[in-house]
Protein backbone atom coordinates (compact mmCIF):
# COMPACT_ATOMS: atom_id res chain seq x y z
CA UNK A 1 0.00 0.00 0.00
CA UNK A 2 2.74 2.61 0.26
CA UNK A 3 2.95 2.89 -3.84
CA UNK A 4 -0.85 3.27 -3.88
CA UNK A 5 -1.45 6.48 -5.52
CA UNK A 6 -5.37 6.93 -4.42
CA UNK A 7 -7.95 4.90 -3.11
CA UNK A 8 -11.93 5.42 -3.89
CA UNK A 9 -13.35 5.79 -0.83
CA UNK A 10 -17.71 5.99 -1.40
CA UNK A 11 -18.40 2.73 -0.72
CA UNK A 12 -16.88 3.50 2.78
CA UNK A 13 -18.40 7.02 3.54
CA UNK A 14 -21.71 7.12 5.53
CA UNK A 15 -23.54 10.67 4.66
CA UNK A 16 -26.16 12.38 6.95
CA UNK A 17 -28.09 15.25 5.84
CA UNK A 18 -29.36 18.04 7.75
CA UNK A 19 -31.08 21.09 7.28
CA UNK A 20 -29.56 22.72 10.97
CA UNK A 21 -27.19 25.48 9.69
CA UNK A 22 -26.06 24.87 13.40
CA UNK A 23 -24.87 21.40 13.82
CA UNK A 24 -21.83 20.62 15.38
CA UNK A 25 -19.43 17.80 15.21
CA UNK A 26 -20.30 17.07 19.09
CA UNK A 27 -24.55 17.49 18.21
CA UNK A 28 -24.34 15.20 15.70
CA UNK A 29 -22.28 12.53 16.94
CA UNK A 30 -24.45 12.66 20.23
CA UNK A 31 -27.22 13.02 18.37
CA UNK A 32 -27.11 11.70 14.78
CA UNK A 33 -24.32 8.86 14.65
CA UNK A 34 -27.21 6.15 14.13
CA UNK A 35 -28.89 8.64 11.09
CA UNK A 36 -25.77 7.92 8.87
CA UNK A 37 -26.52 5.70 5.69
CA UNK A 38 -23.43 4.28 3.88
CA UNK A 39 -23.02 5.54 0.24
CA UNK A 40 -23.43 2.69 -2.57
CA UNK A 41 -20.46 3.81 -5.18
CA UNK A 42 -17.57 4.24 -5.13
CA UNK A 43 -17.01 7.88 -6.59
CA UNK A 44 -20.80 8.97 -5.39
CA UNK A 45 -22.12 12.44 -6.91
CA UNK A 46 -24.08 14.12 -3.47
CA UNK A 47 -26.24 16.53 -6.22
CA UNK A 48 -27.47 19.59 -5.20
CA UNK A 49 -29.18 20.79 -1.54
CA UNK A 50 -29.55 23.48 0.80
CA UNK A 51 -29.12 20.94 3.17
CA UNK A 52 -25.97 20.40 5.51
CA UNK A 53 -24.28 17.17 4.39
CA UNK A 54 -21.97 15.55 6.96
CA UNK A 55 -19.72 12.75 5.70
CA UNK A 56 -18.17 10.11 8.47
CA UNK A 57 -15.14 7.79 7.25
CA UNK A 58 -13.77 5.07 10.10
CA UNK A 59 -10.02 5.15 9.30
CA UNK A 60 -7.62 2.18 10.54
CA UNK A 61 -4.34 2.65 9.89
CA UNK A 62 -2.34 -1.21 9.41
CA UNK A 63 0.87 0.43 8.96
CA UNK A 64 3.49 2.34 9.82
CA UNK A 65 2.74 5.74 7.08
CA UNK A 66 1.61 8.20 9.48
CA UNK A 67 0.74 10.59 6.67
CA UNK A 68 -2.55 10.13 4.93
CA UNK A 69 -4.00 12.83 2.63
CA UNK A 70 -7.49 13.10 2.21
CA UNK A 71 -8.63 14.63 -0.85
CA UNK A 72 -12.10 15.59 -2.47
CA UNK A 73 -12.76 16.40 -6.43
CA UNK A 74 -15.88 17.80 -7.71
Amino acid sequence: MENMSGVPLGRNLALWRTADLEATPESVLANAADEFQLLQTDRPGLGFSRDTCWLRLDVTNPGERRTWLLEFAT
